[in-house]
C-alpha cells in the first residue's frame, strides 16, 4: 500500500512539473498550403483522379520549392508526351501510412490486447524539425493518430482517444495529449479540425474542456487548474462577434442571436472555397451551380465537416441531397451542449481558485445557455432535442443521436431523461447498438450518407452510454454496450480488424454511405 501511494505522489508531482514547465514550442512559419502554393497543378492532379483518394495528394511532400514546381508545370504540361503522373513522382514523395496487423489475429485474440497493442503504431513523435514544406501543423510534444489515411491528429477523436489512453494506463501520453491542444490553441486560438494547414478556419466538436475534466477527475482537479487560461482562450474563439450582435436572426462567424436575445453557437468556417482533401469531390459537386451558389455550398460543406458529422441528412434542407447542406443556418444541440460544459468547467475551475466574480459570470452563462436549449431546440411534445433552423425559426424533423449529448452533460431532468431512454430504446437501438440517424417516413433519406441510418459510430454510443448511466438508467446502458461491443467483437473474430463505423441495422453487412 505504501509503495502504491508514493508511485502515486512522484506521478503527480512529475505530472505537475512537467504540465506547468515552460517548455519551447515549435515556432510555427506560413504552412505549405497545396491548393494555394500550386493552384495549377493541384487542380489538374485532383481533376484528374491521379489517386483514388483525394487527400493523397493533399499529404503529398514537395521535393522542393512549391513556387518552382508551379513554374515547371506551366512550362512543361503542353509539351508533347508529358504525363503528370511521371511529373508528381518527379516532384513529390507520397505520403506514408501507419501499418496495422489487421486481418491475421487468432479467432479467439483478446479485444482488448489487440487494442493496447495498437498504441505503439498510432502514437507519432514530436514534430521537432519537418520538412520545409509540409502541411503538417508542428506539434512540440508526442501525440496520437487515428490510423489508415489520418496521420495527423484530430480534434474530437482525441477525446475519445484519451479516454483510451487512460485506460491503457498510458499516462506520459496523456499528459502530451493535452499540452498538444493546449499549445494549438495558444498559437491558433483554437484547434484546427486536424493539425494539417489545409484544416485551418474551421474546428470540430470543442472538446478540449470536457479533456480537462476528464484528465482532472483522474489525476487530481489541481492538475487542471494551469489549464484555465487556455479553456478560456478557445471558448472566446468560440463566442467571437458576441458583442456585435443587435438584433434577432443575425449571425457572425459561429455566433447567432436569437428573438430573446440570447446567443447560442452554429458550425462555421473562416475558409471558403472547395476541400483541399476532397477537392475533386466538392467541384464535381458544385459543377452546375453559380459561383455564389457554389461558394454557400463549400461553406455549408466545410462548416459541416466542423461537426464531425460529414456527412448526414442531419444538415440537408432536402433529405438525401448533399447539395442542400444548409449547417449554418442551424443552431447543433451537440454544439451548445459542448459550450454549456465549457461555462460550466470555467464556473468550477474560477470557483477552486477562489475567483468568485468569474466562477459566477460563467456559472450565468451556463444557466443561460441551458435555458435557451431548452427553448429552441427541446421538443416538449416529442420528448426530444433538435437542431433548430434560426432562420426558418423551426426546429429541423430528424431525429438523431445529438441529443444524447443533453444526457451526457446532465442538461434534463430526470423525468426528461427516462423519456429519451424510452425513445432510445424503442426507435434507436438495433441489433448492433444505437443507429445515428432516425427520419419520419415522409422525409426519408435519399442516397446514403455515413452518418445516418443504418450506421453506427463509436462516439455517439459512448455518448448515450454514459449519459444514461449519469441518469441511472443501468439496464438500458449495459444492453446498448452489450450489443454494440458483442458486435465489434464478433467483426473482429471474423476479419480481425476494428472499423470506423457499423452497420448496427443488418450486422452481415458492412456500413458505407457518402464520400468516404
Amino acid at each position: 500500500m505504501r509503495q502504491i501511494f508514493s508511485y502515486r505522489i512522484l506521478f503527480v508531482l512529475v505530472l505537475l512539473a512537467a504540465t506547468t514547465a515552460c517548455q519551447p514550442n515549435p515556432k510555427p512559419q506560413a504552412p505549405y498550403e497545396p491548393q494555394k502554393d500550386l493552384p495549377t497543378l493541384y487542380a489538374a492532379v485532383q481533376k484528374s483522379a491521379l489517386y483514388k483518394d483525394s487527400k493523397t495528394f493533399a499529404d503529398a511532400l514537395p521535393t522542393r520549392n512549391p513556387k518552382d514546381i508551379e513554374a515547371n508545370f506551366a512550362k512543361q504540361k503542353n509539351e508533347p508526351n508529358f504525363s503528370l503522373q511521371a511529373f508528381v513522382n518527379q516532384h513529390f514523395t507520397l505520403p506514408q501510412r501507419p501499418q496495422i496487423n489487421s486481418g491475421t489475429q487468432a479467432p479467439n485474440a483478446n479485444l482488448a490486447a489487440h487494442l493496447k497493442g495498437l498504441w505503439p503504431t498510432l502514437h507519432q513523435p514530436a514534430d521537432s524539425s519537418l520538412p520545409a514544406y509540409s502541411s503538417r501543423l508542428p506539434l512540440p510534444y508526442p501525440y496520437t493518430v487515428p490510423g489508415g489515411r489520418f496521420t495527423e491528429m484530430y480534434y474530437w477523436d482525441s477525446y475519445f482517444t484519451l479516454a483510451g489512453l487512460m485506460a491503457s494506463q498510458e499516462h506520459d501520453q496523456v499528459r502530451h495529449m493535452l499540452n498538444n491542444f493546449k499549445h494549438l490553441i495558444n498559437t491558433y486560438g483554437y484547434v484546427p479540425n486536424g493539425t494539417r494547414s489545409y484544416y485551418l478556419g474551421r474546428s470540430q466538436p470543442p472538446f478540449f474542456a470536457s479533456m480537462v475534466l476528464m484528465f482532472g477527475q483522474r489525476y487530481g482537479m489541481s492538475l487542471a487548474l494551469p489549464f484555465t487560461a487556455t479553456v478560456e482562450k478557445e471558448y472566446s474563439w468560440w463566442m467571437r462577434g458576441k458583442d456585435q450582435l443587435s438584433q434577432k436572426g443575425q449571425a457572425l462567424n459561429r455566433v447567432v442571436m436569437l428573438d430573446s436575445g440570447l446567443v447560442l453557437n452554429r458550425y462555421f468556417s473562416n475558409n471558403n472555397g472547395p476541400r483541399t482533401e476532397s477537392y475533386r469531390e466538392d467541384m464535381a459537386l458544385a459543377a452546375n451551380l453559380t459561383q455564389a451558389q457554389k461558394e454557400d455550398l463549400w461553406l455549408n460543406i466545410r462548416a459541416t465537416c466542423e461537426s464531425g458529422w460529414d456527412f448526414s441528412t442531419r444538415f440537408m434542407a432536402t433529405p438525401g441531397q448533399l447539395s442542400s447542406l444548409n449547417t449554418t443556418q442551424l443552431i447543433p444541440v451537440d454544439l451548445n451542449c459542448l459550450l454549456y460544459q465549457y461555462e460550466s468547467l470555467l464556473a468550477l475551475l474560477y470557483s477552486l481558485q477562489k475567483n468568485t466574480i468569474a466562477s459566477q459570470s460563467f456559472a450565468q452563462r451556463a444557466m443561460n445557455r441551458r435555458k435557451a436549449l431548452m427553448r429552441y431546440c427541446y421538443n416538449a411534445e416529442k420528448q426530444w432535442f433538435f437542431d433548430y433552423n434560426y432562420v426558418q425559426g423551426q426546429q429541423t424533423p430528424a431525429y438523431t443521436l445529438a441529443a444524447t449529448y443533453a444526457l451526457f452533460f446532465g442538461l434534463v431532468s430526470q423525468e426528461q431523461a427516462v423519456y429519451m431512454g424510452q425513445k432510445l430504446k424503442d426507435d434507436f437501438l438495433m441489433p448492433g447498438g444505437l443507429v445515428t440517424t432516425v427520419y419520419p417516413a415522409q422525409e426519408a433519406p435519399g442516397p446514403a450518407q455515413q452518418w445516418d441510418h443504418p450506421n453506427g459510430w463509436a462516439p455517439l454510443q459512448y455518448m448515450a452510454i454514459k449519459g444514461l448511466e449519469r441518469y441511472y438508467m443501468q439496464d438500458l446502458a449495459n444492453n446498448i454496450k452489450a450489443r454494440w461491443l458483442g458486435f465489434n467483437q464478433r467483426v473482429y473474430k471474423r476479419t480481425g480488424r476494428m472499423v470506423e463505423k457499423y452497420n448496427v441495422v443488418d450486422t452481415t453487412l458492412q456500413a458505407g454511405g457518402g464520400e468516404y
